[in-house]
Formats: structure tokens, C-alpha cells, sequence
């Protein structure tokens, strides 16, 4: 088909760049993460002003960032981030390389898994995404975005102090909310 064709040959362009065989060090991807986190943050939180409506494509969002902030602890703990989506998970692991959050913050971690990641009663996987195979009520207890900021906040402050020092510069350089 023509979308073959033009898949095939796109992807030998990409293919031909000699930047994608050069590794990135952990700690500037701690960076990095901790950069698209503040990002995603920052767009949930202009999505969140602009309309109550919007607050699933908030939520998707606000698990991106959450997910790409503890991604940016493993990172910055010279850990390898694993190619997981599920919060809790995430949580255990980053928890496991010395990194700590209180009770409370676990346990809206653990709300906004629910539809970020996958349902705890239902087990459907990404609803903030897709649509649901079967009815299913969306919902559930959906903490304040201002409590995944200070969640955010938290853990990259965490990220930072776990970096070198030029890292923790650049660190020092993110916008967060």
C-alpha cells in the first residue's frame, strides 16, 4: 500500500542519522525527564484553566509527567528507566533505589494510576487514552492537580540532589509550576 511505501521509506531517512547510536549519560537523562515532566505539568495545568471537561486529557497529561518524574529518580541513580507505564509500579522501584514519598502521595499516586495506567476494579488498561471495550464508569476519587505538582516537586527536588553538580544546574533551570 502507500502508506507501506511511505513508512519504508521515511524510516530509511531516520535510519541513516548516525546521532541515534550516540548514548546519552543517566544523569542527563534525569534531566531530561525531569524537563518533559515540567513540561507536561505545566500543559495540564493551562488544560485544567481552560475547561473542567478537558479533565481526562488532564489526567493523561498529569500521569506523563508523573511517570517521567520518577522515571528522572531511576535515572539519576545511575538506574536504567524501564519501559513501564504503571505509577505503582514505578513508585516500588524508584522506593527500592533510596528515593521516599510519604503515605499521602503514594496513595494519589495510586488514584491517578487508576486511570492513567489501569483500573483497579476493571483491570482496562489506559483509560485517560482509549475508550473502554465494556461500560465502565470513569472516576473515582481524582485528586487536585496543585497535589500532583507538589507529588512532581517533590520527586525531582529528590532527582536533583541525587545528580553531579553541573546536572543539578541545569535541574535548577526547569520551570516548574
Amino acid at each position: 500500500s502507500n502508506i507501506d511505501q511511505m513508512h519504508s521509506n521515511i524510516k530509511r531517512l531516520y535510519e541513516g542519522s548516525e546521532e541515534s547510536r550516540i548514548g546519552v549519560p543517566l544523569a542527563l537523562q534525569a534531566y531530561q525527564l525531569a524537563h518533559v515532566a515540567t513540561d507536561y505539568i505545566g500543559a495540564a495545568l493551562v488544560l485544567e484553566k481552560e475547561s473542567p471537561r478537558f479533565w481526562l486529557p488532564t489526567l493523561q497529561l498529569t500521569g506523563h509527567a508523573m511517570e517521567c518524574s520518577l522515571k528522572s529518580c531511576l535515572a539519576a541513580a545511575n538506574a536504567l528507566p524501564p519501559n513501564k507505564h504503571d505509577l505503582v509500579e514505578l513508585c516500588k522501584i524508584v522506593g527500592a533505589q533510596g528515593f521516599a514519598l510519604d503515605d499521602p502521595s503514594l496513595a494519589m499516586i495510586v488514584h491517578l494510576n487508576h486511570l492513567y495506567y489501569q483500573d483497579l476494579a476493571t483491570g482496562t488498561k489506559f483509560k485517560t487514552r482509549y475508550p473502554a471495550r465494556t461500560v465502565e464508569q470513569h472516576g473515582g476519587v481524582v485528586p487536585s492537580l496543585a497535589t500532583f505538582v507538589a507529588i512532581i516537586r517533590s520527586i525531582l527536588e529528590q532527582a536533583r540532589r541525587r545528580t553531579a553538580l553541573p546536572y543539578q544546574v541545569m535541574f535548577g533551570t526547569l520551570q516548574l509550576p
